[in-house]
């Protein structure tokens, strides 16, 4: 995960690393859809219809916005965004980078056991998969940022050529500041809402 620091470290430092580390390729950024009011989508929402779901609100397209002027800031170099299919994913990833690919296995499954593990194996397989070039960037729900086992365990070697998994930062477990300036620790948090 990026996007955020856990706390004893400089917030410099942590900042730096967490940008770093980003930098390298073939690393993954598993970020959470920006701001969008409300907890989930209507029970009437359909997938393709914007006007029935959740979406971002003004504070969320900036915070996008944000975002992506902050990856441009810290020199990383984005590669393929996949994004879940909802507006407020889709919206997130074209504010931020400028494009967005829908990817049906980020869209989150909370109340279905054996799809979540499905789409839970296609997530890992693309990480496992992605192991140098441009950051790869998916944009999901709060659901799947949190989910423990989507994680992969970074390698000490950086070499492209060694077929190593991809890289993440640590996962997320609480926000100690904000690297993204003008946005609050809460709006950079990706794993501390409920979607």
């Amino acid at each position: 995960m990026v996007a955020v620091c856990i706390g004893v470290i400089s917030v410099a430092h942590a900042t730096e690393s967490i940008w770093e580390a980003v930098r390298t390729p073939g690393s993954v950024v598993v970020l959470r859809h920006s701001f969008a009011s409300g907890g989930f989508d209507p029970p009437d929402a359909r997938l393709y219809d914007c006007s029935t779901q959740r979406n971002l609100d003004e504070r969320g397209r900036a915070q996008a916005q944000r975002i992506g002027a902050a990856f441009r800031q810290n020199g990383v170099a984005v590669g393929a965004v996949l994004s879940s299919p909802r507006c407020r994913c889709l919206d997130t990833a074209r504010l931020a980078f400028g494009q967005a690919q829908p990817w049906d296995v980020l869209q989150g499954a909370l109340n279905d056991a054996e799809r979540r593990q499905h789409q839970l194996a296609g997530i890992k397989k693309a990480i496992a998969e992605h192991r140098c070039g441009p950051t790869l960037v998916l944009v999901t729900h709060g659901s799947v940022v949190t989910e423990r086992r989507v994680h992969a365990s970074p390698q000490t070697s950086t070499a492209c050529q060694e077929r190593r998994p991809a890289r993440l930062a640590p996962p997320i477990r609480r926000v100690a500041t904000a690297p993204v300036r003008g946005a609050s620790p809460r709006a950079v948090s990706t794993g501390l809402h409920r979607d």
